[in-house]
């Protein structure tokens, strides 16, 4: 997948689970830190306790590596961003592994959700395959919807797309345009980002039972 010729090209963070020397590794490939690769900022993202993804090759799948999380609590999480997103674009290279809900990555104001004044992407509704994506946050209109037009069999990695401006968030899966929908032009507000699950209502939900290669997001 590509992005748009009226794409930003700055990323605020970038995170590429090929460079293993961004990872904290424990023995068992358990992964403590991810640091990103966005020249400046210094993001890590951080697992809390004993609930860590873990490395996993990509076994000629396409990516030569990805991080596994669990769905049952796997979440890194990046603090301090500080962001106002007036537009964003988000890319992710993840194989989703099961149906139900999962979040791949969402941001979050201070004290907020990740639906209302921040950004959210997430696999609910996702039954046979991977054939649901809701992309929700600042200037939503209505709740979640269902972006994908296509569907990925579990397992397989994809390249999903989606950029969000000041009308609409469009969504890409390897390259093929999908769902839009509407949005107001409210900016976004960003300054904790989680991959592997949505927060909201005081707490991290819809964790993500996946393999996420790379994510970056871009302002």
């Amino acid at each position: 997948a590509s992005l748009s010729a009226d794409s930003p090209a700055h990323p605020v963070c970038w995170f590429d689970a090929s460079q293993t020397g961004s990872l904290s590794l424990g023995a068992d490939g358990s992964v403590s830190a991810w640091r990103s690769r966005a020249e400046g900022a210094g993001l890590v993202a951080r697992a809390h306790g004993t609930a860590k993804p873990r490395l996993v090759p990509g076994g000629g799948r396409g990516p030569r590596a990805a991080l596994r999380f669990d769905g049952h609590d796997d979440v890194l999480l990046i603090r301090g961003l500080c962001q106002r997103l007036p537009v964003w674009t988000a890319v992710a290279v993840v194989a989703p592994l099961a149906p139900g809900h999962g979040g791949i990555a969402s941001g979050v104001p201070l004290g907020g959700d990740d639906y209302d004044a921040g950004l959210a992407i997430d696999l609910f509704g996702t039954t046979g395959s991977f054939n649901y994506l809701s992309v929700e946050g600042a200037g939503r209109q209505g709740g979640r919807l269902n972006q994908r037009t296509g569907s990925t069999p579990f397992g397989v990695f994809a390249v999903v797309v989606v950029c969000r401006d000041q009308t609409e968030i469009r969504v890409y899966v390897d390259g093929v345009p999908e769902g839009t929908r509407p949005v107001s032009p409210v900016e976004a507000r960003v300054h904790e980002l989680r991959l592997g699950a949505r927060r909201y209502g005081g707490r991290d939900q819809e964790l993500l039972r996946g393999e996420l290669a790379e994510f970056i997001l871009f302002d």
